[in-house]
């Protein structure tokens, strides 16, 4: 019960104050990712949420703190002071806590009623051939390299580094 009332940043300093070891490496078995990893993402979550609480830009901005990149994800976390980096912890975090949640289709119909608003400028990284936000575009849609993407239908290019 206490858990649900808790903030993000609470949670960050109690993993983070957490004296044996042992707990830390119990809360972090279900994640792919190490309890020094677990503790830097908390932290980053932390002040991702208090930036948007704020209504703070998120688009261009630099985080000045940031997310400690395992080896496995270094293609699509670095640099890991961009939106990229925090957008691909939250999506490797989401993967394991809700996999069927509908992220992705919220965020394509949310560029689809924001179309002045050009989903390669976020900087969203690439995990294999799928866009890690999940966006997608009319059939005709096409990956060029691993840096842009083509919509069909208009012939506009956005750009994924």
């Amino acid at each position: 019960m206490v858990a649900e009332v808790l903030s993000i940043g609470t949670w960050s300093i109690v993993f983070t104050n957490l004296e044996n070891r042992g707990d830390k490496k119990l809360i972090s078995a279900p994640l792919p990712l190490s309890p020094w990893t677990i503790r830097s993402w908390l932290h980053a979550i932390a002040y991702l949420r208090n930036l948007c609480a704020h209504h703070s830009r998120l688009w261009n901005r630099r985080f000045t703190i940031t997310p400690e990149v395992p080896k496995e994800y270094k293609p699509h976390m670095e640099p890991n002071t961009t939106f990229r980096a925090q957008a691909a912890m939250l999506h490797i975090l989401m993967n394991v806590i809700a996999s069927d949640f509908r992220r992705q289709h919220r965020l394509h119909e949310l560029f689809q009623k924001h179309p002045d608003v050009p989903p390669g400028g976020w900087a969203l990284p690439m995990i294999g051939t799928k866009i890690l936000s999940g966006v997608k575009f009319e059939e005709g849609a096409q990956l060029i390299g691993a840096d842009s993407l083509t919509d069909a239908a208009t012939q506009k290019s956005y750009m994924i580094k």
